[in-house]
């Protein structure tokens, strides 16, 4: 695959996790470098703060990317399909892990001081080349729905979905555990379940699903090798509540194989198209199917992948 004209759309729940946060440094490390193009980032997770955590890292990087978001208000809280599981999981989580309210008072910003996730969307896709965007859903699918959805604009006289379906290569998706099939938790699927039903069963381009991570431990020496201020070093600390305390690696991983999805690094398996069941939060094969899907597979250790993912984080230095 020739990455030379692609660019990614870094689409994140910033907001359940902290590796969220060391994906979005391995990109702008990346970028930083000139070995990739990062269209925009997208957040998809209804907390008002959760696109100034972006903000925040890419200005430590010294980049300037579009940020778009959903907007909290736009979910209400007696929606009982969509979120009600992402609200109830943050009532179980101590508060003094919502890194996103610390990178708010930085920056003076909630949701409302970004444009929304779909004028986003639709602006990058409109002017890219055909087939030359890469989507990195690292969060929940809503975002993606909430773009098929949209109507013609001043961007493009396409609807959303045939914007979508002309400009997207391929979708990687952050499957958390989702193979294989059996008594698994899809966390990311859970979280928004009408918003991933209906991108399994509308999607038209490839997805890619990478459940590796659990093992992957990265940060756990951000607090000795990265100075006070850098917002990994903070974001990781607030949410591990402690110093030098490392997280599983999900994101980063799924980051990885975008950047590289032809590295010696990963293997890539299909049995057909993935179809998710929002009854019971489980996907599965179907064959034949209409896309042919991918899952990801890593080929070296988790002690190796986390060495080369911290060398990124912290040192620069990228995988040849």
């Amino acid at each position: 695959m020739d990455l030379n004209n692609t660019s990614i759309i870094f689409d994140t729940d910033m907001d359940t996790d902290c590796d969220d946060a060391g994906a979005l440094a391995v990109i702008l490390e990346y970028v930083k470098q000139n070995r990739a193009r990062l269209a925009a980032i997208v957040t998809d997770c209804p907390d008002k703060y959760a696109p100034t955590a972006c903000e925040l890292i890419c200005n430590w990087y010294g980049e300037n990317p579009l940020i778009g978001t959903i907007y909290d208000s736009e979910f209400p809280e007696h929606e009982t399909d969509r979120y009600v599981r992402y609200r109830d999981h943050r009532r179980t989580l101590p508060t003094e892990i919502y890194y996103n309210r610390t990178t708010s008072k930085l920056l003076g910003k909630t949701d409302r001081d970004y444009p929304s996730s779909v004028s986003v969307d639709r602006r990058v896709l409109s002017e890219a080349e055909d087939k030359s965007v890469i989507v990195l859903a690292i969060g929940f699918l809503t975002a993606i729905e909430q773009l098929w959805l949209s109507e013609s604009d001043e961007y493009s006289p396409l609807n959303g979905y045939d914007l979508f379906k002309q400009k997207v290569a391929f979708v990687v998706s952050m499957g958390d555990a989702a193979f294989p099939f059996s008594d698994n938790y899809n966390f990311n699927y859970n979280m928004d379940r009408v918003g991933a039903k209906v991108f399994f069963d509308l999607c038209r381009c490839s997805i890619y699903v990478s459940p590796d991570g659990m093992e992957v431990i990265t940060g756990s020496s951000f607090s000795s090798t990265l100075q006070p201020g850098h917002p990994l070093r903070t974001i990781y600390e607030i949410y591990n509540q402690g110093s030098n305390k490392g997280r599983m690696s999900w994101d980063l991983i799924s980051l990885l194989f975008a950047l590289n999805p032809n590295s010696s690094l990963f293997n890539i398996e299909t049995h057909g198209t993935v179809r998710y069941d929002d009854s019971c939060n489980k996907i599965y094969w179907e064959a034949p199917g209409p896309r042919a899907d991918y899952q990801i597979k890593t080929t070296i250790t988790p002690h190796e992948m986390a060495e080369l993912l911290d060398n990124i984080m912290i040192n620069g230095k990228l995988p040849d």
